[in-house]
């Protein structure tokens, strides 16, 4: 079951923004974030924000695939009793 939420999401987001719908788009913007930081391209408040809610939505979407992949299971479970 996918959330309404995430199929909400801006699919033609302005400029180079990184929609984060995945694990793998986290991980894209958060090495994004260690370039800039290091080229000096951002501002240390913007990039602390960012990795922070970064680091917050990981444990989310892990969650959330967990959540998804046990009611699969209980559905079938009960579909072959």
């Amino acid at each position: 079951m996918k959330s309404i939420e995430i199929e909400q999401v801006n699919e033609n987001p302005p400029g180079n923004v990184v929609v984060v719908k995945t694990l793998k788009s986290a991980r894209r913007l958060f090495t994004r974030l260690l370039s800039q930081i290091q080229a000096d391209e951002i501002e240390p408040q913007k990039a602390k924000l960012l990795i922070y809610a970064i680091s917050n939505y990981i444990p989310l979407y892990e969650k959330s695939e967990l959540e998804d992949r046990i009611e699969y299971l209980e559905n079938n479970i009960k579909g072959t009793n």
